[in-house]
C-alpha cells in the first residue's frame, strides 16, 4: 500500500475513534461529552466541574456572507428554520430572501416569508421577525395592556404627521398641553390648536385649580387663524389666567380672573372678545 495513503486511512480511523469517544448515542438521540443525552442532541461541557479552566466552550454557527446566503436559493432549497450567522453584509444585495438582512447577526430561514429572518437583538424582547412592529405593521392587540410611564414623560414628535384615535378616548385624570420649554408642572401653558380648513382646533378650555395653568396662548395671526372661529375659555381655578396673543383695544383685557368666563372670535386676521361673563 502506499504510505500516503496508509496514513491517511490511519489519520481517519483515529478522527472516527476520537468522535465516537465524544459522541454516544441512544434512543436515535445524539450526545456529546454525555453518556444520557435528554434531547434529539445534547452538548455537555468538556469539564462542567472545573472553575482554572480556560478552554473554549460553545457552538460555532455556520458564518457566511450575505452575498453566499442569498447564493444558496430560496425556500425551495432551504429548509425551515435553517441557522446561520451572517458575517459580512459589504457584498450582495439587501433584497428577495435578503430583504431583512442589513447587519451581522444570526439569521433563520423562514419558508412561509420565504426569506431569511433576523433573530433578536439584546434590545428586543422576544425572538420575532425584526421587521414586524409598530413602525412598518399594522397589528391587533390580543388583551388588555397597561404602560406605565414611571412619573416619565412620553412625547410624540409629528412633525407633519397626525395622531388619529377613531371611536371613544378616555382619559382618566388632568389633560394638559404645556410648552416644549417647561420642565416643572407647576409652570403650565395652554397653546390652542391651530385649525386649519379641514378641522378644527379646540372650542372650550376649562382651566380648572388642579391644572394649574397660568398663561394661555392663542394661534398668531394670520397663517392660523381662520374667520369666524370661535373659542370660548372658563376660568375656574384658583388664579388669574392671562391670553396671550388677544387683540389690544376697545375694551379687551388680556387677564381672566378666578370664576370668569369669555368667548373669543377670530376675524381672520385678529382675535376679539365676543363676551365676558
Amino acid at each position: 500500500m502506499h504510505p500516503k495513503k496508509n496514513k491517511m486511512k490511519k489519520s481517519t480511523i483515529l478522527l472516527l475513534s476520537t468522535i465516537s469517544a465524544l459522541s454516544f448515542g441512544q434512543q436515535n438521540k445524539v450526545g456529546i461529552n454525555t453518556k444520557t443525552p435528554h434531547a434529539t442532541l445534547e452538548i455537555q461541557h468538556y469539564n462542567p466541574t472545573s472553575n482554572t479552566d480556560t478552554s473554549v466552550e460553545g457552538i460555532l454557527i455556520p458564518r457566511v456572507s450575505r452575498l453566499r446566503a442569498f447564493q444558496m436559493g430560496d425556500k425551495s432549497k432551504v429548509k425551515e428554520s435553517t441557522l446561520i450567522y451572517i458575517d459580512n453584509v459589504s457584498t450582495g444585495a439587501k433584497a428577495g430572501t435578503m430583504a431583512d438582512v442589513d447587519t451581522k447577526g444570526f439569521y433563520y430561514f423562514s419558508t412561509d416569508l420565504n426569506k431569511w429572518v433576523k433573530l433578536s437583538t439584546s434590545s428586543q424582547s422576544s425572538f420575532v421577525d425584526t421587521n414586524t412592529h409598530i413602525y412598518n405593521s399594522n397589528g391587533t392587540l390580543q388583551g388588555e395592556r397597561t404602560v406605565n410611564h414611571n412619573n416619565h414623560y412620553l412625547t410624540f414628535k409629528t412633525g407633519t404627521g397626525k395622531v388619529v384615535v377613531e371611536g371613544k378616548t378616555l382619559i382618566k385624570g388632568e389633560f394638559y398641553r404645556v410648552a416644549s420649554n417647561i420642565t416643572t408642572e407647576a409652570q403650565r401653558n395652554y397653546y390652542v390648536k391651530s385649525s386649519t380648513a379641514t378641522e378644527y382646533g379646540d372650542h372650550v378650555i376649562i382651566n380648572r385649580l388642579s391644572h394649574g395653568v397660568t398663561n394661555i396662548y392663542l394661534p398668531t395671526t394670520p397663517e392660523n387663524m381662520y374667520e369666524g372661529r370661535e373659542l370660548c375659555i372658563i376660568n375656574v381655578g384658583g388664579g388669574s389666567v392671562t391670553i396671550h396673543n388677544l387683540s389690544i383695544g376697545d375694551g379687551q383685557q388680556k387677564t381672566l380672573a378666578p370664576n370668569i368666563a369669555t368667548c373669543i372670535l377670530s376675524t381672520g386676521q385678529k382675535w376679539i372678545m365676543t363676551s365676558r361673563y
